[in-house]
């Protein structure tokens, strides 16, 4: 959808960030919404949000091995920058140790908003085929 179409708001009712006005949410055919904290949170762990912007979603005051290390390799970031601060990364670097946090903890679903809105042409594209081989 467009700019403004709700992309955003619905993974983050889906990520159970917001809350929704109407509808159902479906996880495994449970509504996530109807139920109670403790088990939405344990069943919202088969879900990962990758934010639009990796400069606002990544702490820059750890390493990017610090952040995750395990799947650094699955989302072709190189050794060389593990070691490296956050801040010290370009968007695309970043949106990778984004991707690398979403996918560690191995989960079923991977919200990605707009994942590609704050990268180049040549980054997307290199991105979005990432994306399609995970």
């Amino acid at each position: 959808g467009g700019s403004g179409a709700g992309k955003s708001t619905v993974a983050r009712a889906v990520a159970g960030l917001v809350a929704p006005e109407g509808g159902r949410i479906l996880l495994d055919g449970v509504d996530l919404p109807t139920l109670r904290r403790r088990e939405a949170r344990w069943r919202r762990r088969a879900l990962h949000l990758v934010f639009q912007d990796p400069y606002a979603a990544l702490p820059p005051t750890l390493r990017v091995a610090d952040v995750v290390a395990e799947p650094l390799a699955a989302v072709q970031l190189p050794g060389r920058l593990h070691r490296r601060y956050v801040h010290q990364l370009s968007g695309g670097e970043r949106q990778r140790v984004a991707l690398a946090r979403a996918l560690v903890t191995g989960p079923r679903l991977v919200l990605a908003d707009e994942p590609t809105a704050m990268l180049d042409a040549s980054l997307r594209r290199d991105l979005v085929d990432l994306l399609g081989a995970l």
